[in-house]
This record gives C-alpha cells, structure tokens and sequence, in this order.
C-alpha cells in the first residue's frame, strides 16, 4: 500500500510539473499567458506523469550511460505521445495537439524537435528532479502519506470521471476545432461546468452507490458523502441566486 501510494503522489506531482512545461512552453508560442492545458480539468497532464514513472522504473540502470539514456526518453515519449494522440482522436474526434507545422512529424502527433526536447527535459529529470523530489516524499511518515494519497486519488478520480462525461456531452461541438484544439476544449469544458452547476451534483450522488474495497474506504465514502453534500448546497445557493438575477 505504500509503494503504491508513494508512486501515486509521485505521479500527481510529475503531472503537475508536465502542466507547467505546457504552459510555459504554449505561452511563448501564443504570446500570451496561458493555463488552459491537459484533458482534466485540474492542473496536471498525466501523460507527463506517466512517462516520469516508466522512465524511474525502467531506465535508472542507464543512469550510467547519458547517450542510451537521452535515445531510450525519446523512445518511451515518442510511443506514449503518438498513441495517446491516436486514442484521444478516436475517442472524442478531435486532436488535442498538432505538430503538422513543425518539420519531421509523423502525422503531426509527433515530431523530432518536440522529441528532442523530452530527451533533454528527461535528463534533467532523471539526474537533478526526481532524485530531490524522490527523496522529499519518500521521507513523509508512512501513514501520513498512506492517508495524503487516498485524499488525492479522490480528487484525482472525480476530475477524470466528470472530465470524461463532460467532455463526452460536448463531442459533437468539438468538430470545430482543428490544429492543437486543448485550449479551446478546456474553455469550453469550464463554459458548460459553470452553467450546468446541477451536473455536478448529480454525478457525485452516485458515488455512494459504489462498494469501495480498498482500505479506508469507509474513510473515502464519508468523504464523498461531505462533498455531495457541499455541492448540493452550493447548487442551491446558485439556484437561489438566478432565481433573484431574474427577478
């Protein structure tokens, strides 16, 4: 349990990182400030998590060797990249990201200047960020972090359930979007979320209906049961709120 848990925040705080490299990486490329990055609605792009945790399993015996090392990241990013491209179209219709005006793109899911730029950012993760961030979280007490990581696959299972149903509704408005479309889906994701508010609260209220086996899910039912809870007195306070707009 804690092996899982310990790779679990691991894999948060690398998705969190990925979601910065976008949007530092989209800002310079739109010459403006930008946030609207990644499928989920929270702050994080897990195909960067993903890659972080396949690269600490796998490739450390290369820590040795830079040049395997920089030729293996390019490997792992461009397979994972061009097929979570590929899903994502399949699923939804639209492409969330297009390199087809960069030189040497496959299908403009990917290319060798992105690429080479995994290659470096990987290095700088294998040598300088993981050993730090490594040995900061495996250093937080065993219950504790037992406890932090079952808080935050909550949270991380709501954004994927109700970014999924969300985004599924709105497939049919998606057709026209073309190129890179992920900042535009998002703005319009954040759209319907603030003008179907009832949505919400209705997703989380089959929550309950789940049997949770894993330890301390009487711990996570309580906790939705709260949220639940919140969200439906959030839900009539906006209700509450148009009705007097109206008036």
């Amino acid at each position: 349990m804690y092996s899982i848990s310990l790779f679990f925040i691991l894999f948060l705080i690398y998705s969190f990182f990925g979601w910065i490299v976008e949007c530092i990486y989209c800002s310079f490329e739109q010459k403006k400030f930008c946030i609207d990055r990644g499928f989920l609605i929270g702050p994080y792009c897990p195909i960067y998590g993903s890659c972080a945790l396949i690269m600490m399993l796998f490739l450390d015996k290369y820590l040795n060797d830079p040049i395997a090392l920089f030729l293996f990241i390019m490997v792992i990013a461009s397979l994972i990249e061009y097929f979570t491209s590929l899903l994502m179209e399949k699923l939804f219709n639209v492409r969330w990201w297009d390199y087809s005006h960069l030189p040497f793109n496959i299908e403009g899911r990917v290319c060798l200047i992105i690429i080479l730029g995994f290659g470096f950012l990987g290095l700088i993760f294998m040598y300088v960020v993981n050993p730090i961030v490594f040995g900061i979280v495996s250093s937080i007490k065993h219950e504790l972090l037992v406890g932090i990581s079952i808080f935050l696959l909550l949270l991380f299972l709501i954004d994927c359930i109700l970014s999924f149903i969300v985004i599924t509704k709105l497939k049919l408005s998606f057709s026209k979007f073309t190129g890179d479309s992920t900042s535009a889906i998002d703005v319009e994701v954040r759209k319907f979320l603030h003008n179907n508010t009832y949505f919400i609260s209705r997703l989380f209220k089959a929550f309950p209906m789940i049997n949770i086996s894993l330890p301390y899910g009487d711990e996570i039912k309580s906790s939705l049961k709260r949220f639940i809870s919140f969200c439906e007195k959030e839900n009539y306070k906006y209700k509450k709120m148009n009705q007097k707009n109206d008036k």
